[in-house]
Formats: C-alpha cells, sequence, structure tokens
C-alpha cells in the first residue's frame, strides 16, 4: 500500500526494476536477432550485428512519455482523495497515513510532477491532451469516489467506523489486482466489516476502442506481451523463430505498406491508392482468421488473458467501477456492485471462454466474439480496418467493443 512516507522509497524501487525491464529487453531483442540470422546463414556466410542501433531503439522507447497510464494513475490518487473528503465529512475516522490533507498532497504533487515531465517533451499537442485529460481525469476521480462510497455495506453509524484507503501499488502482488482498496472496521477492532477491492477504468465513450494498431501490431499485442517498438522486419523474424510461419505475415507487410509504394512506384494518387488498398481488405481479414485460427488452440491461455487485460477484466474478481464519458455533464458510472446485469456478465468470463475472429459477411469489417463454454455469446468487438492517412500511410486495424448496453 502507498502512504505519503514512503513515495520516495517506492519511486526508487520503480526506478530499479525500469533499469533491470530495459536491459532485459536489449538482451532479449539480441538474442532473438541472432536465432532469426543462424536460420538463414548459408555455409560460410557471416552477419555483423549493430549492437549500438539495439540499445539506441531501446533507448527511443524508454524515453516515449506514456500519457495514458499516467492519467490512469492519476484518476486513482484522485480518487483516493475525494473518497477520504466524503468519509471525513461523514465523521467518519480515516486511517493514519490515509488523511484528506495527505492524499490530497499526493495527488498534487502527481499532478506536478507529471506536468512537469510534459513539459519537458517540448510538445505542444502532448501539453494540450495532458491539460484536456487532467480535467477529464479530475472529474472522473470525484464520480469513482461517489460510486465507491455510495456502496459501503455497512449497517453502522458511519462515526462509529474506521475507513482505511489503500492504493494497492505493489505491496499486494498476487493477493489483489485491484487500484484501491478500501477497508471498513469499527473503532478500535480488527474485524473487516465491509471492503471494496476497486478496479477503476476511465473510458471516453461506451464504444471503448481496444486497439488502434497497424496490421501487423495487431498480432503483436495477441501474440505477445511489451513488444513495444519493435520494428515489422523484426516482428516477423520473431514470429517465425516462435511460430514457424511467415507467408501470411510477410503478406500482410505488403499489403499494411501498398499506398506509399502505389504512390511512388506506379505513380497512382493518395486517393486512388487508397481505394486500391481498401479493395485488399478482404484479403487482410482472411490472413488475419488464418493466422489465428492456426495459432489460437495452443496459445488459447495466454491470449484469453491478453484480450482481458485489453478490455480490462482480468481483475474481474475484483470490485469493477468504469466511468465513462468526457465531462461533468455526460459522465456516467458502471459498478459491478451496483449493475446486477454487469456483475452477471462478469461472471461469465470467470468460467472461461473461447474466442474466435470471423469476417461480417454484410460490411469490410470483421468480428472478434467471445464465447462461453456451452457455445453461447457473452460479446463480441468489431473489427474496423482503414489506414492511418500521412505520407506514410499504413493499414490499421481498430477493435471496439461496446458497453452502451449496461448504462441506464
Amino acid at each position: 500500500m502507498i502512504r505519503f512516507k514512503e513515495f520516495t522509497e517506492q519511486n526508487k524501487t520503480v526506478f530499479e526494476e525500469g533499469a533491470m525491464r530495459f536491459l532485459k529487453k536489449v538482451y532479449t531483442t539480441i538474442k532473438n536477432k541472432i536465432k532469426a540470422i543462424i536460420g538463414k546463414l548459408g555455409f560460410g556466410q557471416k552477419k555483423t550485428i549493430n549492437i549500438g542501433s539495439v540499445f539506441k531503439s531501446q533507448l527511443n522507447e524508454a524515453e516515449s512519455f506514456d500519457l495514458k497510464s499516467r492519467m490512469g494513475y492519476l484518476s486513482e490518487y484522485i480518487c483516493a482523495y475525494e473518497l477520504a473528503k466524503l468519509i471525513d465529512s461523514k465523521m467518519g475516522l480515516l486511517k493514519e497515513g490515509t488523511d484528506v490533507n495527505n492524499l490530497k498532497l499526493f495527488s498534487e504533487n502527481y499532478i506536478n510532477t507529471t506536468k512537469t515531465e510534459v513539459d519537458l517533451q517540448k510538445n505542444a499537442k502532448l501539453i494540450k491532451d495532458f491539460n484536456k485529460e487532467l480535467s477529464r481525469m479530475k472529474i472522473a476521480g470525484v464520480k469513482l469516489a461517489e460510486s465507491i462510497f455510495n456502496d459501503i455495506k455497512v449497517s453502522d453509524d458511519l462515526q462509529l467506523l474506521e475507513f482505511d484507503i489503500i492504493l494497492t501499488g505493489d505491496s499486494l502482488k498476487g493477493q489483489s489486482k485491484a487500484d484501491i482498496v478500501l477497508e471498513v472496521r469499527k473503532k478500535g477492532k480488527k474485524e473487516i466489516l465491509d471492503s471494496i477491492n476497486a478496479s477503476l477504468k476511465a473510458y471516453k465513450t461506451p464504444s471503448i476502442n481496444l486497439a488502434n494498431t497497424t496490421y501487423i501490431s495487431f498480432f503483436k499485442s495477441i501474440f505477445y506481451d511489451n513488444l513495444g517498438r519493435m520494428g515489422t522486419d523484426d516482428f516477423i523474424e520473431k514470429f517465425i523463430t516462435d511460430y514457424g510461419d511467415s507467408s501470411d505475415l510477410s503478406e500482410l507487410k505488403k499489403i499494411q505498406g501498398m499506398i506509399p509504394v502505389l504512390m511512388k512506384q506506379d505513380n497512382i494518387s493518395k486517393s486512388d491508392a487508397r481505394k486500391l488498398a481498401k479493395g485488399k481488405i478482404p484479403d487482410v481479414i482472411g490472413i488475419i482468421v488464418n493466422i489465428f485460427n492456426l495459432n489460437y488452440k495452443q496459445n488459447k491461455d495466454e491470449i484469453n488473458l491478453r484480450m482481458l487485460k485489453l478490455l480490462g477484466f482480468d481483475d474481474v474478481e475484483e470490485d469493477f467501477y468504469a466511468v465513462i464519458g468526457t465531462s461533468n455533464k455526460n459522465m456516467k458510472i458502471l459498478s459491478s456492485r451496483q449493475s446486477k446485469e454487469f456483475n452477471d456478465f462478469l461472471e461469465k468470463f470467470k468460467q472461461g471462454f473461447n474466442l474466435k475472429i470471423e469476417r461480417n459477411k454484410e460490411t469490410m469489417n470483421a468480428y472478434m466474439i467471445f464465447l462461453a463454454p456451452d457455445k453461447t455469446e457473452i460479446i463480441r468487438g468489431n473489427l474496423t480496418f482503414a489506414d492511418t492517412g500521412g505520407k506514410s500511410a499504413q493499414g490499421k486495424i481498430n477493435f471496439f467493443v461496446n458497453f452502451k448496453q449496461f448504462l441506464s
């Protein structure tokens, strides 16, 4: 759990762990390159690996600023602070270390630290995005706190109770995946009367885009964890090593990059090149279905877990809270404690599921379908296909899942 006085020590630990992850990624990248090259070398041939370029590429990746994850943490800290304010207003006793002033200071320090890091990037768009997201997360934190507070199940007057707000951090690894744990006891007693293990999400719309990637990167997210910015050719080499087939991926790479090639080599206008690329979408879907079907069964557990993480359901054992919207006027809360329908929906994932990708024959899209063990449909995501635009337009996939049915 995070207490304010432990903030500096925890940051040191995070830094050390980050350095080890970086070195491990460099080692893994070099090892994979060597394995791929050895498989292609003929007798007497040799190949040079530029180790410096590997370090440079990994450093560039490490230095990239992940605003989304920073804002996710911020909503948690603001939620904890607002929750403390609500409990304090009802005369509930807050455990030492999680009082209003400490949590306010903690969230303000995090905001100021993140703002400084954003300013150092000297990126006008990033600064604008930060300010916009900061406003959204402040509102989201308030809404989430109100929902958690209203879900407290106790019969006693709050003035007779003691509350402990725990920002889980790394302290509950292996025990809880919750972002915030709220424990309620009678004053001076050890028995826990209620415990809300809150997994917090903040989405802009009910239709959530879980993947906005190029064709090749879509497979990175399905078959691997944390490959980051690994180049397309390096990824294909790794996929060959791990899964033994590359013909489909090589064709997918060709289609993914066909727009700039048509414009440059065949002197075709961008609009015409985009039309030709769009005509290839049925081929793209066919390749995706083929690769997925070939490799899903033997990697089902790992792939299912990645899909659950994308959905935000890898912690379905916890109390799920999602705030959906962009402003105070349109934000709505989805709580597994409040919505029986949504709680029943989450329960289905606990029983296990199978994934299936198939083309939507009425459109140029495809479905990713989550099926219960009895083959009934739990939910389906919509895969849409377009291109990234710009001078080097690349084919891309969006993966939408809609939670509108659970919002009142």
